[in-house]
């Protein structure tokens, strides 16, 4: 569906400008320049950074209209229950697409943090 894969398209720019966002804050936090991720240093960084980049999150609209899926926050999935379009308006619509969006990143985050206490250890703290 042509509305599924503008939505794909919206995602990675999106995600994106977060990922800049958080540099910038970071920067600014740690009162230098930071631009990436600083490689990983030993196995378990590298287990993480593996982990993460495996990690598939996801989300639905409350209804189940609207299903959004990722891995590796690269790889965008977007599914819109047939006649989704014909029966909501247009803001009921963009309602059903935020509250997945809301509840993958949800997810993503859940996930993210078991994942660093299966690597780092259940003391690890960000």
């Amino acid at each position: 569906m042509a509305l599924e894969t503008q939505l794909i398209a919206v995602a990675r720019p999106l995600w994106a400008g977060r990922t800049k966002a958080y540099f910038a804050a970071l920067s600014e936090a740690l009162g230098q320049t930071v631009t990436r991720e600083e490689r990983p240093i030993g196995r378990r960084d590298i287990a993480f950074h593996e982990g993460r980049d495996a990690l598939a999150a996801q989300g639905r609209s409350a209804d189940g209209r609207v299903r959004v899926r990722v891995r590796g926050m690269r790889d965008w999935d977007v599914r819109l229950q047939p006649g989704t379009l014909r029966t909501l308006t247009e803001p009921e619509c963009a309602d059903r697409v935020r509250e997945p969006a809301h509840d993958l990143i949800q997810d993503q985050f859940r996930k993210l943090s078991r994942l660093r206490q299966e690597v780092y250890g259940p003391s690890y703290r960000i």
